[in-house]
């Protein structure tokens, strides 16, 4: 399931714009941080009103990014970012479950901190005389990209099987580490390769049995 987080709108017509968009290629779920008021947006939707007409409103990007497994930041502006951007043809197969692509505000995007929040960050290359495109434009060419790998029958690991290597490394961070701070961003670095590696079920499965053996060779060491 893919799910469109648009960060403070501040056009009711890009709005429904991307609901549009959103209609053309499958995806079903609009959520749209602290918006503008929406009157108007229908005109532009069209056929996608219905998407607009189920909106999730919520105030805060947090809320929004609990109600996905993998977010997606979409930014123009990569310099100072600590990690390296995907292209949107790189993100095709990002893990199966709910995908969040995070929409900025037409007037500056995204903050840097509300990036950072995200598990993976995309960039669109585009002329470097005016590199930075419209909300709902840059929306459908990601939109485009997710319809291409779901229509392609792309194999990737299942949402399940990802939490469950989750939950093996947070078991073997307890047994290694008894700082909070190191095993959250542990924790928070193997999401993100996790989401990056475009992994099969077959892979992850076996990553998995590599987790369960590491765990059960360090739980009688830890025993006092």
């Amino acid at each position: 399931m893919i799910s469109v987080i648009f960060v403070e709108p501040e056009s009711a017509g890009n709005v429904g714009s991307i609901a549009r968009c959103m209609k053309n290629f499958g995806a079903s779920q609009l959520i749209l941080v602290n918006p503008c008021p929406l009157e108007g947006a229908e005109k532009m939707a069209q056929h996608g009103t219905d998407i607009l007409e189920k909106a999730v409103i919520v105030t805060t990007l947090d809320r929004a990014l609990v109600m996905v497994d993998t977010s997606i930041a979409a930014t123009a502006v990569t310099s100072g970012l600590f990690r390296a951007s995907l292209s949107p043809s790189d993100i095709r197969t990002v893990s199966t479950g709910h995908i969040g692509i995070v929409i900025g505000r037409e007037s500056r995007g995204l903050t840097a901190e509300e990036i950072e929040q995200c598990d993976l960050v995309m960039s669109i290359p585009a002329s470097q005389e005016y590199p930075v495109l419209n909300a709902a434009a840059a929306c459908c060419i990601v939109l485009y990209e997710f319809f291409q790998s779901t229509y392609q029958g792309v194999e990737s690991c299942s949402n399940e099987t990802k939490k469950r290597i989750l939950a093996e490394c947070r078991t073997i961070s307890d047994l290694m580490e008894k700082r909070p701070h190191r095993k959250r961003i542990w924790e928070i670095v193997l999401k993100r390769v996790l989401s990056k590696a475009f992994l099969s079920e077959r892979e992850a499965t076996i990553l998995l049995g590599f987790f369960r053996r590491i765990r059960t060779v360090l739980t009688p060491l830890s025993k006092p």
